[in-house]
C-alpha cells in the first residue's frame, strides 16, 4: 500500500501553526490529531476547538483523529460532525466497540482502533472487518520523548499476515517515535502509515519546509541487495542473480577478483550492506560456511547458512538475519530459488526475538 504521512498537530509550533497546516494539505497529507481525557493519560491533547477552525478553513483536510479516552463515545459524535476523515479510539476503552464503528462507518467516515504497547494484539481480530486503520502505538500514550518500543513491531507483522491471508483493507498506522532510526524497521514490518511529531519532523529543522524535505528523503530511502561469491560460488551466484531479475529486486553485482577468495568477498560485501540498515545480502561459496563465519565476525551483521527452507523463514522471522549464505556444492538452483523467496517473502517477528536479537553484538 502507498505510504502515507500523517503529522502529529500537538507538537506543531504555536507561533507557525496555520502555515504548517496549510502546507500539509497541499501536500495531501494527513493532519493527526490527538484527543486525550485525564481518564486515560494525564498528558494534555489539543484543544477540539481547534479541529472547528480547520475545518471551516481547510474543508479538503484529511483530519485523523485519535481518541485516546476510556469513553470515547463523548467525542464521537462531534468528530462526525466536523467531517473528521478518520476516527480511531483505543481499544482497551469502557466503550461498546462494535457498535461505536458501526456509527461511524454508518456516517461515512473510516473507523479505527488504537492499540497500547502492554495490549495483547488478539484483542483486536473480532473487529477487523470493520475497521478502516489499525493505529499500533510504540510507546505509551503520553509526551514525546519516550523510547521506541520495537518489539510492538510484532503486531504490525501479525495484522499484515492477517491482511494478507484474509484480503483485509485496513491501513496499518505506527504512531510514537517514527523517525529516521526507525523508518526502516517500521516500513519492513509492514505499516505504511507514519504518524511524525518532534523527532520524526518538527525536531530536523526549524524552516517546516526544510524539516519535510528532509524527512521525506529519510523515509524514502530504499533497500538494496548486495550479491557476492568466491570462484567456487560463481556458478550459484548467476542464479541468485537470475532470481532476483525476475522478481525485480534493487540489487548491487559485485564482481570477483581472480585473487579473491571467500573471506576478503564476505568483508567486502558487509561494508556495502552496513551502508544502510535497510540492506541486505548474499554470499554463495561451496557450502556458505566459510562465509558466514567470516560475516559474522562483522559487528552489526547477522548472517545465516541456509541450505532449506525452514532454516531460511527462521533466519529471518526469527534471527532477523541480513546476510544470506549460500552453498554451490550443496543446493540446486530450484532449491536456492525456493530458499530465496522464503527469505524474502518473510518478515522479522520483533515480539519476544528482539531481546534475544539485540544480545547478539558481543560486549568486551
Amino acid at each position: 500500500m502507498k505510504k502515507k504521512y500523517s503529522i502529529s498537530m500537538i507538537c506543531a509550533p504555536k507561533d507557525s501553526f496555520d502555515e504548517i497546516v496549510e502546507f500539509i494539505v497541499l501536500q495531501e497529507s494527513i493532519l493527526h490529531i490527538d484527543i486525550i481525557d485525564q481518564d486515560f493519560s494525564d498528558f494534555e491533547g489539543f484543544d477540539i476547538n481547534e479541529i472547528v477552525k480547520i475545518r471551516e478553513k481547510y474543508p479538503s483536510a484529511i483530519i485523523d483523529i485519535h481518541i485516546m479516552a476510556q469513553h470515547p463515545e463523548k467525542y464521537v459524535k462531534f468528530c462526525i460532525e466536523q467531517k473528521c476523515n478518520l476516527i480511531t479510539f483505543h481499544i482497551e476503552g469502557q466503550q461498546d466497540t462494535m457498535a461505536l464503528l458501526s456509527e461511524i462507518n454508518m456516517a461515512g467516515l473510516k473507523a479505527g482502533l488504537a492499540i497500547k504497547p502492554d495490549s495483547k494484539v488478539e484483542m483486536l481480530y473480532n473487529y477487523l472487518d470493520y475497521v478502516s486503520l489499525i493505529n499500533v502505538m510504540t510507546i505509551f500514550p503520553g509526551p514525546a520523548g519516550q523510547k521506541f518500543q520495537k518489539q510492538e513491531l510484532n503486531k504490525v507483522v501479525c495484522l499484515n499476515n492477517l491482511k494478507n491471508e484474509k484480503a483485509y483493507t485496513f491501513d496499518i498506522e505506527v504512531d510514537g517515535s517514527c523517525n529516521e532510526k526507525h523508518f526502516y524497521m517500521i516500513e519492513n514490518a509492514g505499516a505504511n502509515i507514519f504518524v511524525l511529531g518532534e523527532s520524526g519532523l518538527f525536531s530536523l529543522n526549524k524552516d517546516f519546509k526544510k524539516a519535510w524535505a528532509q524527512m521525506i528523503k529519510y523515509s524514502s530511502e530504499t533497500s538494496l541487495i548486495y550479491l557476492h561469491a568466491d570462484l567456487v560460488g560463481n556458478p550459484l551466484k548467476e542464479c541468485v542473480k537470475s532470481w532476483l531479475d525476475i522478481n525485480e529486486f534493487n540489487y548491487v553485482y559485485l564482481y570477483t577478483d581472480g585473487l579473491e577468495e571467500y573471506p576478503e568477498c564476505a568483508r567486502e560485501l558487509c561494508k556495502y550492506v552496513l551502508g544502510n540498515p535497510r540492506n541486505y545480502g548474499i554470499l554463495c561459496c561451496g557450502t556458505g560456511i566459510g562465509m558466514s563465519i567470516v560475516a559474522n565476525k562483522v559487528p552489526l551483521i547477522r548472517a545465516a547458512v541456509v541450505s532449506d527452507c525452514y532454516s531460511a523463514k527462521m533466519a529471518k522471522e526469527h534471527n532477523n538475519s541480513n546476510v544470506l549464505c549460500l552453498g554451490s556444492r550443496v543446493i540446486t538452483k530450484e532449491r536456492a530459488y525456493m530458499i530465496l523467496d522464503c527469505f524474502f517473502k518473510n518478515r522479522y517477528l520483533y515480539g519476544k526475538h528482539t531481546p534475544r536479537v539485540d544480545r547478539y553484538e558481543v560486549i568486551a
